[in-house]
């Protein structure tokens, strides 16, 4: 049954009860979506928002034995329909189950108060609508399945769709619903629920509220909330480890001897050190000692240094950047230095073994001093050609902008490697001070934009 042989006032009417009711807005479509609900066997009351699915699945599944038996009756004194109308009550019913999904998806970030108990229901309908995405194409909503477009797009065709939407798109949203709901949220109930926390899969928007609430915690919800940050930063680092361990991979160890094969001969280094063993009557060089290529060469910098703004706007960077650091602290020959910074300087270096441990060490929000923080990581300087520093930051400077300047240039000149990271978020939506950005690019200092893939990329490039 194609979506064109529906009814288009029924796709019309669901389309706007849909989009009225998930936007918290009084629907007018009510009673017609009653009705709808009613003639395709499903609760009258199915599209009321206020009514989640799970909701729904649970009255559906709880049918008395005599309510089935009366059911039944009804539908054998019905008059046959048909198979042709069996096949639209069936693409209407699956059309509703999709437009109900959405609105689970929209309607509870309209709450006033939204409890951790909606925030994990919330969690499984996301679930559901990426397995009904990834599924065929629903022939009510215009929109078809992940796999049904090139590159991970959702499309649909026919009346009604006439767009086409990225997977990345609907991730956006997810990302932007969730932290307005997650504002919206008692923290303090979630972590004094035995039960109810351990459901939750923490995000980094719930990561952010309880690092500013860390300090207002106690007792049983503190170790609660280290637990729920715990739970995040372990998801995190198995990602990036496996990205870390993939780049340095290919690196060869500067430490294992070659073999002495012809292969591996360094000529120019062998002739050099058997110079003297020239014979001038003979004109021959006698060796007595050959010279292999190394296996590699040692290119990781001893000493990284990574400098990361902890102010209100770089939570997802802070989060990343502490992990990064205790990976990377993690390969031969590399010593990491940490410090977060907002109008003060915080050294984690002692913590960076640690990542749950820093980042409760962190405190997010404040000003910006940046060059404060540059002069603070510089101390450590003793090699400057063997030093790579790493600065992570949106480049808004509440002190002087010509001092962070000199500042970043006078280690440039004296030979430390900089790396400038910006818009580091997990979506790269971080507003940044490009004016500055585009200074350090007149001085041969790139800046990244984007997310950590690229700073690894980066880091890559050095070993």
């Amino acid at each position: 049954m194609s979506k064109q042989n529906l009814n288009p006032n029924v796709r019309a009417i669901t389309h706007w009860h849909t989009f009225l009711s998930s936007i918290g807005s009084k629907s007018p479509l009510e009673d017609q979506m009653s009705d709808l609900s009613k003639k395709n066997n499903l609760p009258q009351d199915f599209m009321n928002p206020k009514q989640s699915m799970s909701n729904m699945q649970k009255r559906m599944a709880s049918k008395s034995k005599e309510e089935e038996e009366e059911e039944g009756q009804k539908q054998k004194g019905q008059k046959q329909k048909g198979k042709e109308g069996d096949e639209v009550s069936a693409a209407i019913r699956r059309m509703l189950m999709k437009a109900k999904t959405i609105q689970d998806l929209f309607a509870p970030s309209q709450q006033q108060n939204v409890k951790a108990s909606d925030m994990h229901e919330w969690k499984q309908t996301t679930q559901r609508w990426e397995q009904m995405m990834g599924a065929e194409a629903d022939e009510g909503m215009g929109m078809g399945g992940a796999g049904g477009a090139p590159g991970g797009k959702l499309g649909g065709t026919g009346p009604g769709s006439g767009f086409t939407v990225n997977k990345e798109d609907i991730e956006d949203v997810f990302y932007l619903l969730e932290a307005k709901m997650v504002k919206k949220m008692s923290v303090m109930e979630l972590l004094k629920d035995e039960e109810l926390y351990k459901t939750i899969d923490p995000s980094i928007h719930l990561i952010e509220e309880l690092l500013y609430q860390k300090h207002n915690l106690t007792g049983v919800t503190l170790v609660h909330a280290k637990a729920l940050i715990k739970k995040y930063v372990d998801k995190v680092a198995e990602v990036l480890k496996q990205k870390v361990e993939k780049a340095i991979r290919k690196i060869p160890n500067p430490d294992i001897v070659p073999k002495k094969i012809f292969r591996n001969l360094n000529l120019k280094r062998t002739i050099w050190k058997n110079l003297p063993n020239w014979d001038e009557e003979e004109k021959r060089l006698f060796v007595d000692k050959l010279i292999y290529h190394r296996a590699g060469k040692k290119t990781i910098p001893t000493k990284i240094i990574i400098v990361v703004d902890q102010s209100g706007s770089m939570v997802d960077a802070m989060v990343q950047t502490v992990i990064l650091a205790s990976i990377f602290s993690g390969l031969p020959n590399t010593d990491i230095e940490l410090f977060a910074f907002d109008t003060r300087v915080v050294n984690l270096t002692k913590y960076v073994k640690d990542p749950l441990e820093a980042l409760m060490q962190t405190q997010l929000g404040g000003g910006t001093y940046i060059n404060q923080a540059l002069l603070h990581a510089r101390k450590g300087i003793t090699d400057p050609k063997n030093t790579a520093m790493v600065l992570i930051t949106d480049y808004y400077e509440g002190g002087s902008e010509e001092d962070m300047f000199n500042t970043i240039i006078t280690m440039k000149e004296d030979g430390v490697k900089i790396i400038s990271l910006a818009s580091m978020n997990r979506r790269g939506y971080v507003s940044v001070n490009t004016r500055f950005v585009n200074r350090l690019k007149h001085s041969d200092i790139e800046t990244i934009h984007g997310n950590f893939d690229q700073l690894i990329d980066q880091l890559k490039k050095f070993l």
